[in-house]
């Protein structure tokens, strides 16, 4: 069996940056486990959306666990 790449869609970037307005958020994280587009990555840095892509590992779970303690304090 091949290994394939599954890209994310610009449409999922979208959804999220829209539930950032709705809800007043000044910061968002997409995390995915895949790589996201090219339109999808311009889109991101457009409207300031983080994101981390690719296999998670222990730090970056760490990084994620210390990122969201941070908006609650």
């Amino acid at each position: 069996m091949g290994n394939f790449i599954v890209l994310v869609p610009v449409m999922t970037l979208r959804e999220l940056v829209a539930a950032k307005r709705n809800h007043d958020c000044i910061l968002s994280l997409l995390v995915t486990t895949s790589d996201l587009t090219p339109p999808e990555k311009k889109e991101a840095e457009q409207f300031k959306v983080d994101y981390w892509y690719g296999g998670l590992n222990q730090f970056t779970i760490e990084r994620l666990t210390e990122h969201f303690q941070l908006e609650e304090e």
